[in-house]
């Protein structure tokens, strides 16, 4: 049996509606680092490849990235706590460290995270409070 030319079978090079997809047969035999090198190219001639930007400035709602001083549309710093904090910040980490180890329920919590819990729960005037690590978790 003969190899079929993709270029005048049109069963390779269609599907029953008429749509090509002859180009998917070339990617399968790309490599997988062809492919990749591929669809980064499609997203930067799409204007769709996104990359991070390292700003020179605490999060706030004017930060400088480069040398742009940018309104900031687009941070999650709801409470405007991302670049408060300094030494009160250093004295914690100094006495609890960094991280949990393991989920809550795991290991417990600090006593720093259930103090906190009682004292929102105080402020909000509701018998108990939970702390989440994120607010998708909540």
């Amino acid at each position: 049996m003969s190899p079929v030319n993709q270029t005048t079978d049109p069963q390779l090079t269609t599907d029953h509606d008429g749509i090509r997809y002859g180009h998917l047969l070339a990617e399968l035999s790309m490599s997988w680092q062809d492919r990749f090198a591929s669809a980064l190219q499609q997203r930067k001639e799409a204007h769709l490849l996104r990359q991070r930007q390292t700003l020179q400035s605490p999060q706030s709602t004017h930060v400088t990235c480069g040398s742009s001083q940018l309104l900031n549309f687009c941070s999650n710093d709801y409470l405007g706590l991302a670049n408060t904090g300094g030494e009160d910040l250093a004295r914690a980490a100094q006495e609890w460290q960094f991280g949990s180890g393991a989920s809550h329920l795991v290991c417990g919590h600090s006593r720093a995270h259930h103090d906190l819990e009682d004292a929102l729960a105080e402020f909000s005037g509701y018998p108990r409070a939970l702390l989440f690590s994120t607010g998708y978790m909540a």
